[in-house]
C-alpha cells in the first residue's frame, strides 16, 4: 500500500480551476464536434492542438470560442481580442463551419 498524501495549496488551486473549467471546455468540445463533425476526442485534440500552438490554455479558448458562439457577428474589437491571430483564425473557421438552422 502507498501512502496518502495530502495536496499542497497550489495542488488544490489547480484542482479547483480544473473543474471550474470542465464546463466551459465540454461546451466549447461540442461547437467543434458540430462544426467538424468529429467525436469529443477529436474535437478535444483539436482545442488542444490550437492551444499548444498558440501557447494560449484551453479553457482559454473555449471560454472564447463560446463568447463567440453567443455574440454573432464578432464585436468590432475581435481583432485586439484575447486570443493571438492563430488561435482567433481556428475560432473564425470552427464558426463558419457550424451547421446553420
Amino acid at each position: 500500500m502507498t501512502e496518502a498524501t495530502t495536496p499542497t495549496d497550489d495542488e488544490v488551486v489547480q484542482l479547483r480551476a480544473a473543474l471550474a473549467s470542465r464546463p466551459i471546455i465540454d461546451l466549447a468540445k461540442g461547437v467543434v464536434m458540430a462544426a467538424r463533425r468529429c467525436d469529443e476526442r477529436a474535437a478535444f485534440g483539436e482545442l488542444a492542438r490550437v492551444s499548444m500552438s498558440s501557447n494560449i490554455k484551453v479553457a482559454l479558448l473555449a471560454e472564447v470560442l463560446l463568447e463567440r458562439v453567443a455574440q454573432s457577428p464578432p464585436p468590432a474589437d475581435w481583432s485586439h481580442e484575447r486570443l493571438p491571430p492563430a488561435a482567433r483564425a481556428a475560432v473564425d473557421r470552427w464558426l463558419r463551419r457550424l451547421p446553420v438552422p
